[in-house]
Formats: C-alpha cells, structure tokens, sequence
C-alpha cells in the first residue's frame, strides 16, 4: 500500500515487494518486462486519482505488462456520494459548516528548484505556532491539503515549502498562487516537534523532497533560540539534479554554526551532479554506525520512513528517540 502521491521510487519499491516481480525483472537470464513504463503507469494513476472529486475507489484492472510496454485494460471507478456533503462544508471561502477559516496575504512566491516553491504569507491574525506544526490550507472547493511551516518571523509572517510534482488541486493552487493573493486556512496543528529532554546526543534530521520544510523551522529554532550546542545533521534524500535546493541557505548556516552539517544524496542525477549517489539511509550508515546516542526526526515519503526506521533501529537508535512525520 501507498498513500498519494506516488513517485516513481515509491511504485519501483511497491512493485519489487510483489510476488510477480520475480518474473518482472527477467527469469533466468531472460530480459526484465517493461517495468519503467509500469512504474509511470503508476505514477500517472495516482495522479489522475488526485485530481478528481467524489472519488472513493478507483481501480485498474487488468494490467498488461510486455517486453516492451503496458496497457491498461479495464478500470472500475466508485463514487462516494457523501462527497457532496464534505464539499458543502467548506464550499465557502472564510466560514462554512463551523469551519473558520484564517486568512493570510502572499508576500513572496519564488521557485527554488524544478517543481519546488518557496512563499512567504502574512497572516490577518497573529500565527502562533511551535516549529514542527503544520496547517490546513483551502485549495479547492472541495480540498484542504496539510503543509507543514518551513519558517516563521514572529508571529506576523510564516512561510510554507510545496512541491508541485504530485499534480494535484494543491498543485495547481500553488503553481498559481500570485503576490497579493489570499489563502485560506486553518490551523496550526500537530506535535511533530523538538524533543530537547530525550537525552540524545547527537539530533540527525532526515527528509525527502519538501519533507525538508518543518526541519528548516525546528533547526533554525533549535540554534538560534534554543542555543543548542548538539551537533545537528540533516540529510535531505532528492530524485533528481535539478530537485537540488537550498545549497546557498544551507551552507550560511553551517558556517554560522559549527555544530551543524548537512548531506544531499541524489537518486538519479545526471553528470553534473558531484555528491552522494543513492539514498540518504547510506549516508546515515555510513557517517553514524552505531547511532545509540543519538535522536532522528523523519519526515517525507513512506518508503524512506520505513526504511530509515529500520536501519536507524539496526544502528542502536532507541525507537522511542525515533519521531516520525509522513506524508
């Protein structure tokens, strides 16, 4: 199982823990099937789920995978009626169905890598908040999409790190979302946070693409208000070169402060591309072999949650030090 959306790291994983993959991949030598078109097959499916309203099930099959292509044969698509009644309850723009909506002001909206967008809003109300929090934001008729803050100056301006890739009415919002213009939300909530008394050591941060947002909050608030003197490391797990961000920000604040280093591995880059190659759960092997003494924070796609978890807890990190937010 996978929640959307799905990239295609996350169908590659779904697909090798299948039974069928063994002949997937080619059997006894024999050349593998058409699986890279299987995986965007994948990924374009739970797209098209993301995009439409009133949908409670959605299913394709059969699947026909060859040598060299797919085809979807058949699908089956249930409609949720009671979908109408959600749709009411947030159907108008400030308060609907006991739903008060906040209301904030685009500042600044710049695109820091491929489909990354960085955007700074200023509330109508103060937005009190602890770093790690996220809030609930209106980008349809019908939708409230979650994002976490990624950075807040006071409490009279936040900022909000959305990756457009998925496709979906959050994505599109976003993609559209000019200076000037209101967005609607409400919130914060959540206690994905900084745990300062679980006698860690050392604090590792790992994320994946704009998993990366609450952990740019909570680690300018642990060095800069919190005085933390720990070092900090974030490892930031991307697919591609061009999904590269925040290296001029990064590199500021460890020359700031000394206790903190950061790590980028890139799943498939192209030439261009000098550092890590793979995944960020290598990097963490490698640099901490045995992590009892340290605290991780996680936060991006299941795969990696999953698999960090796992080696993490192989390397001696006490589960309970292990703090977790997926998407």
């Amino acid at each position: 199982m996978q929640l959307l959306p799905v990239e295609s790291i996350h169908a590659q994983k779904l697909v090798e823990k299948s039974k069928v993959y063994a002949l997937l991949k080619g059997f006894s030598g024999e050349p593998s099937y058409a699986l890279d078109k299987l995986y965007d097959l994948m990924v374009r499916f739970g797209k098209l789920v993301e995009s439409l309203e009133n949908i409670s099930a959605f299913e394709i099959n059969p699947v026909i995978v060859t040598l060299t292509d797919v085809w979807a044969v058949d699908g089956k698509v249930i409609i949720n009626l009671l979908h109408r009644a959600k749709r009411d309850i947030i159907k108008s723009t400030k308060t609907s169905g006991g739903i008060k909506f906040k209301t904030a002001k685009t500042l600044s909206h710049t695109v820091q890598a491929s489909t990354y967008h960085y955007f700074e809003f200023e509330p109508e109300a103060p937005l009190d908040f602890i770093p790690g929090q996220y809030i609930s934001v209106k980008v349809a008729d019908s939708r409230i999409n979650c994002y976490s803050v990624a950075d807040c100056t006071g409490n009279t301006k936040f900022n909000l790190f959305v990756d457009t890739k998925p496709g979906g009415p959050g994505s599109n919002f976003f993609e559209t979302l000019k200076v000037g213009d209101p967005i609607y939300y409400i919130g914060p909530f959540g206690t994905f946070g900084l745990k300062p008394d679980d006698g860690a050591k050392t604090l590792l941060f790992l994320a994946t693409g704009s998993g990366c947002a609450p952990f740019r909050c909570m680690i300018e608030h642990a060095l800069r208000e919190k005085g933390y003197t720990k070092p900090i490391t974030l490892y930031i797990g991307l697919n591609h070169s061009q999904d590269v961000f925040w290296i001029d920000y990064l590199e500021n604040l460890k020359r700031e402060f000394t206790n903190f280093n950061y790590k980028i591995a890139v799943w498939k880059p192209d030439n261009s591309w000098k550092g890590h190659v793979g995944f960020i759960t290598d990097l963490v092997k490698q640099d901490y072999p045995d992590a009892s003494q340290c605290s991780a924070y996680l936060c991006g796609a299941k795969p990696m949650i999953d698999s960090a978890t796992e080696l993490l807890k192989q390397l001696g990190c006490l589960e309970k030090r292990i703090y977790m937010e997926k998407f």
